[in-house]
């Protein structure tokens, strides 16, 4: 009886660990991906800066700036799209999960 109980708490033990270890796991994962979006759009941000700052020193017209705009700002759009749906993602985890 003793070791019977015994063995079943140890199970449990061990089952907690696995889940704790699985959840980190997957956490950090969510955390990963979303630090490589906010990464994609620091990069974009400053890339866009360097191009504009060339157009400048090229005295670009202004077809050249609203092309480089449209192009940034749709890009832009896009990855802070993705960084919402992974923290919308992540917080609907945490949830399930705490």
């Amino acid at each position: 009886m003793e070791i019977e109980r015994g063995v079943r708490e140890g199970m449990k033990q061990e089952e907690k660990v696995i889940f704790e270890e699985a959840r980190t796991s997957l956490f950090s994962e969510f955390d990963a991906e979303i630090s490589e979006v906010e990464t994609e759009i620091h990069d974009l941000k400053f890339n866009n800066a360097k191009k504009q700052l060339m157009l400048d020193i090229e005295n670009a017209s202004g077809d050249e700036y609203t092309n480089l705009n449209s192009e940034f700002y749709s890009q832009l759009d896009a990855l802070e799209k993705k960084l919402r749906l992974l923290n919308v993602k992540r917080q609907k985890l945490e949830r399930i999960l705490f």
